[in-house]
């Protein structure tokens, strides 16, 4: 990753980071912590929506304001504080805007997805509406379509160290044709479709109708790619959807609340004239199905890599209203390449530790 002159990471203002800020922590010290990072930024010329920092457990930021905050925390010498202490952690977690709606347009403009449909001729369609991108696959059934990431922009996916994929979604019309490959009675296919696989292309496929979303099943015949473990829900109203692989197991939250979880699939015993499931690190959204069609809102698309980045910051709880004072902190030497560098506080990780 690239650095600027004074050690600090370099970043796409595209590049968001989450701070999460432990729940224990007294809410006064947080809330002075983040009227610091504030007043950091406003100096450093970083424009702020005014509800940019309010003191919740978490909250997301532009990676900007991440540069800002680790200037902020190694500043020679200084340190806000008041007549006694206490020692706010917190904890940045970059993620990798894949689709902002802001910023108009449909979502392979902005360079992380790619748009594909297939087979020619394509009657699919993509429109921007506005606010979200609208996809039409109902005319044709046959059609697929739909984005996927981008091989060179997408990061690693440790299912280890955790990551979860963040979309917003409406079905606003879905049509199938009959499709139970296994016999069960359930249909196997859906108009809207989001797969998400690991770096070792362990993962899940989710299916999704106007009422229901559903796993696909992994492993081999007769069973690869028929309805699994599945929940009801109203997926005609738009809705943020964050599906997160951890370990050996996903969940799916709907608006923060838990609609599905289950074990992760392995899909790699399919074989086609297209076979995206050889691929780490992937991510598509769309119509994946000759045998159902779609007409879905997709708002936007985000993925948190699970990359971590801890830094102690001292502050300190005082009444509301109370003036902030700056004053010298203990303090150690540290080397850089150019040889003494200032004073700094003495902390757990960089920012140049920050990682895609």
């Amino acid at each position: 990753m690239d650095t600027d002159r004074d050690g600090f990471a370099r970043i796409d203002p595209y590049h968001y980071v989450t701070i999460r800020v432990d729940p224990s922590y007294p809410r006064q010290s947080v809330s002075l912590f983040l009227e610091a990072l504030r007043r950091k930024c406003s100096s450093s010329g970083v424009e702020l929506p005014s509800d940019s920092f309010k003191p919740m457990p978490v909250f997301r930021i532009q990676a900007a304001i991440l540069i800002c905050a680790a200037a902020l925390i190694a500043a020679p010498n200084r340190v806000v504080a008041a007549p006694s202490f206490a020692a706010v952690s917190v904890q940045f977690e970059p993620f990798v805007s894949l689709y902002d709606p802001a910023r108009g347009g449909l979502p392979e403009s902005q360079g992380r997805l790619r748009y594909a449909a297939l087979p020619p001729p394509v009657d699919a369609r993509t429109a921007f509406d506005g606010s979200a991108t609208v996809l039409t696959t109902t005319t044709d059934l046959a059609e697929l379509a739909g984005w996927s990431i981008d091989p060179a922009r997408a990061p690693a996916l440790d299912r280890h160290a955790g990551f979860t994929l963040r979309f917003a979604l409406q079905i606003i019309e879905e049509r199938r044709l009959p499709s139970d490959d296994n016999g069960d009675g359930l249909d196997d296919r859906a108009g809207w479709s989001v797969t998400l696989l690991a770096s070792d292309r362990r993962g899940v496929e989710l299916g999704f109708w106007h009422d229901r979303v559903w796993a696909q099943e992994g492993g081999v015949e007769p069973d690869l790619f028929t309805q699994a473990e599945g929940a009801a829900i109203n997926a005609t109203q738009f809705a943020v959807y964050a599906l997160t692989i951890r370990g050996d197991r996903y969940t799916l939250d709907r608006d923060g609340m838990t609609v599905l979880s289950g074990s992760l699939r392995d899909y790699t015993a399919f074989s086609g004239p297209i076979d995206p499931y050889e691929t780490p690190n992937y991510v598509f959204l769309g119509d994946n199905t000759s045998r159902a069609g779609v007409r879905a809102r997709l708002g936007a698309v985000s993925l948190d890599s699970g990359a971590r980045v801890l830094l102690p910051f001292i502050v300190v709880p005082a009444s509301p209203g109370a003036a902030f004072t700056e004053t010298a902190a203990s303090v150690v030497q540290r080397r850089s390449r150019a040889g003494t560098r200032p004073p700094t506080f003495r902390r757990r990780s960089s920012p140049v530790a920050l990682s895609r």
